[in-house]
C-alpha cells in the first residue's frame, strides 16, 4: 500500500514507499534561456519556432516546382 508524501520530501520516490509526487506549479515554470532584445526566450519556446522552421523547410521542399532532369524533353512536359 502507498503512504502519503510529506510536504517536505518533494523528491521522493515510488521506493521509498511515498508513491508518485504529483506535479505542480512548479513543474511548468521555466526559466529564460537567453533573451534577445527585451523578449525572454525559453525552453518551449524556443522548440516552438525550431519545429515550425522544420516543417516550412520540409514544405518547401516538397512544394517546389520540380526542375528538369537527363530525361525530360526540351518543351519541359
Amino acid at each position: 500500500m502507498l503512504t502519503r508524501c510529506s510536504p517536505s520530501r518533494p523528491t521522493a520516490t515510488f521506493f521509498d514507499g511515498c508513491g508518485f509526487p504529483t506535479p505542480g506549479l512548479h513543474s511548468f515554470v521555466f526559466e529564460p534561456l537567453f533573451k534577445i532584445g527585451g523578449i525572454e526566450v525559453n525552453k518551449p519556446m524556443l522548440l516552438a519556432v525550431l519545429s515550425s522552421v522544420v516543417v516550412l523547410v520540409f514544405l518547401w521542399a516538397a512544394l517546389r516546382p520540380r526542375q528538369g532532369g537527363a530525361g525530360q524533353a526540351p518543351d519541359g512536359r
